[in-house]
């Protein structure tokens, strides 16, 4: 099931959702954090990136989340690929872009509390949508128990 985005937004933050929306910004906002973190403390960049373990673990978080992003990107922009892949391409730059000016700090920051929005919102909504099914599901089965008890009452 593809909803857009602004459905997507309505789904995470519908008060029957909390739960989902909570679990969904714990999982789905770490990764930008971590990534944070890791871009900003841990990599030293006056060695060698290819021999620290930290500079793989930190690619990994910048593609799990450009993969979402890209995904809200190319809805937002009405489908157009290109400028979405560009778009993810400067916000996952701007977040892990580490320099000496403030303004390039503060730029960072709001990167990464907009990464940590998207993908919180498109987890928990995944998670929303799975919990309805799920309802759904226990429906089914709690009418094919009560089913299959009227019928062993009658057969008795």
């Amino acid at each position: 099931m593809k909803l857009g985005v602004v459905t997507q937004v309505k789904q995470a933050t519908a008060r029957e959702s909390r739960v989902a929306a909570s679990i969904g910004f714990a999982f789905g906002g770490l990764v930008p954090i971590g990534t944070y973190v890791i871009s900003h403390y841990e990599i030293d960049y006056n060695m060698s990136l290819l021999g620290q373990v930290l500079v793989y673990v930190g690619a990994g978080g910048l593609i799990y989340s450009a993969l979402t992003v890209i995904q809200w990107a190319t809805m937002m922009f009405n489908g157009n690929w290109f400028k979405a892949v560009f778009f993810v391409t400067i916000l996952e730059g701007l977040m892990v872009c580490k320099t000496k000016t403030n303004i390039a700090f503060w730029l960072s920051l709001v990167a990464l509390l907009f990464l940590v929005i998207v993908n919180g919102i498109a987890v928990g909504c995944t998670l929303s949508s799975q919990e309805k099914v799920d309802e759904e599901n226990l429906k089914e089965e709690k009418k094919e128990l009560r089913n299959l008890r009227r019928q062993n009452k009658n057969d008795v």
